[in-house]
């Protein structure tokens, strides 16, 4: 396992007292531990996560509470943080006639976008720093 450095490890104690405060869990042990052993597993950016708006924060430590496998760090049910370190974006596209690539579909889950893409189409990873700055738009 890794070490957390003392700046991460106060970062997640105000991550787990402004959960605290918000109602979102009871024990302060059990959301630093839970904050701790996704962070080695997903890297999180911690100073972003503890500054997020409500809804944001509310997302990412309800989902890690309801999604972590404390046994092995990992997220189960395709559960992505939106303060991980990466977002990894699985597209579904198409070659159209002049060569381009149209993107038909998005998932974060690779096993949705391989299912979607049987039906015609490709799949394309790629990782996405900030999902807040991300936008598809729809062809008009």
């Amino acid at each position: 396992m890794s070490k957390l450095s003392k700046s991460d490890h106060k970062l997640i104690k105000n991550i787990a007292n402004r959960a605290l405060t918000m109602d979102l869990h009871h024990d302060t042990i059990s959301v630093v531990l839970d904050i701790t052993v996704c962070h080695f597993e997903t890297p999180l950016r911690l100073d972003e996560l503890f500054a997020a708006d409500d809804a944001n924060f509310i997302h990412d430590i309800c989902g890690i509470n309801r999604n972590l496998d404390r046994k092995t760090g990992k997220l189960l049910n395709n559960f992505v943080p939106r303060y991980s370190c990466f977002n990894l974006l699985n597209l579904v596209c198409s070659y159209n006639e002049d060569n381009s690539i149209s993107i038909d579909k998005a998932f974060f889950s690779r096993d949705k976008a391989e299912e979607e893409a049987k039906k015609g189409g490709y799949v394309y990873s790629i990782a996405i720093e900030d999902m807040n700055d991300f936008i598809i738009k729809p062809k008009i």
